[in-house]
């Protein structure tokens, strides 16, 4: 499970803080939306975060952020930008 929180919106970008677990004990992940280019980044890993390697697509991946970056998107992509959310997936 992922927390994401709002802690930015402006005509320019919108940044989110996400924790993995909830956990607000650890560091915060950043995730920032460029509106101008359209672009979204993870300007700093969680704490908590692990990378993870998939070595027959030769592929990296953030467990937690991935997550929380793909619903992030999808509610940007449709209008919204929510205060806050959760993402569960096991």
């Amino acid at each position: 499970m992922v927390n994401y929180y709002l802690k930015e919106n402006t005509d320019e970008k919108v940044i989110y803080e996400y924790y993995p677990e909830d956990d607000k004990s650890k560091q915060a992940g950043i995730i920032t939306i460029d509106k101008i280019n359209e672009k979204i980044e993870l300007t700093r890993v969680a704490e908590q975060d692990s990378e993870s390697y998939a070595p027959e697509f030769n592929e990296r991946w953030w467990r937690y952020y991935d997550h929380a970056q793909r619903q992030i998107v999808r509610d940007y992509n449709n209008g919204e930008i929510k205060d806050y959310g959760m993402v569960a997936w096991y």
